[in-house]
């Protein structure tokens, strides 16, 4: 999974600097989307994400249905796999469905860490 972001990222990086010509970002993460296992499974990119504090915070914060359907997604794949078979292919996810329902509160806890340091540190704004 990592070395499938660090590709695009750089595919994507190449792509904005015109390495690549004819090729948009998004098309980039449309044409190497399919390649990611985790779809097969019903999962969300952010379902993937390592826990660390930061997380472990965000996702405490996450709305109930949210964190709910999150814990469904996992437990599922983990069954899926534990069976070594993955979801019909009309249950897969889909690029317009994997969407960052994570980011906004990971930005916010942020901000938060960095507004404390700041107020520790004598800079009040």
């Amino acid at each position: 999974m990592a070395q499938l972001k660090a590709t695009l990222t750089f595919a994507k990086k190449l792509a904005e600097a015109g390495v690549i010509k004819g090729v948009s970002s998004q098309g980039l993460n449309k044409a190497l989307f399919p390649l990611s296992k985790y779809l097969k499974y019903g999962l969300l990119s952010d379902d993937l994400m390592k826990e660390n504090e930061l997380i472990k915070e965000a996702l405490r914060r996450l709305p109930a249905d949210v964190y709910q359907e999150r814990q469904y997604r996992l437990a599922r794949a983990i069954n899926l796999s534990s069976g070594k078979s993955v979801l019909p292919e009309s249950e897969w996810t889909k690029p317009e469905q994997d969407v960052s329902y994570l980011k906004p509160f990971i930005e916010q806890v942020v901000n938060e860490q960095k507004e404390r340091e700041d107020w520790n540190a004598g800079r009040f704004q």
